[in-house]
């Protein structure tokens, strides 16, 4: 078990029973010319999330913690952006709609992640 300082309080996390979820990290939301800036999204903001997502990405996978993207397949910027892409084991959940766990495999794959082997 590991003690998280955090606000509104620390609390216990146990890292054989967590996972990260990298969710919406498309090229089509995060980069110029893509659906996100077609509906006129400043994505020079939201690119702001990258450079920490990453970090928290490589500590994650240092961690050998279960790494989960999510995407939105069938759009053509449906890619996550190189930045944070999966590497080989990584699971990659399909959203069919705004929702990264409503009618998707996440739950399935976080229920893997957090048996015990």
């Amino acid at each position: 078990m590991a003690i998280i300082e955090a606000e509104p309080y620390p609390f216990e996390l146990d890292p054989t029973r967590a996972s990260l979820i990298i969710i919406d990290m498309q090229r089509d939301f995060l980069e110029p010319g893509g659906f996100g800036a077609a509906l006129g999204n400043d994505v020079s903001l939201l690119r702001r999330t990258i450079a920490p997502t990453r970090s928290l990405l490589e500590e994650a996978r240092a961690a050998a913690l279960t790494v989960i993207h999510t995407l939105v397949r069938g759009e053509p910027g449906h890619d996550i952006i190189p930045e944070l892409y999966p590497v080989p084991g990584e699971p990659v959940v399909d959203k069919p709609g705004k929702g990264a766990f409503f009618a998707t495999t996440s739950m399935r794959c976080l229920r893997t992640a957090a048996s015990p082997s």
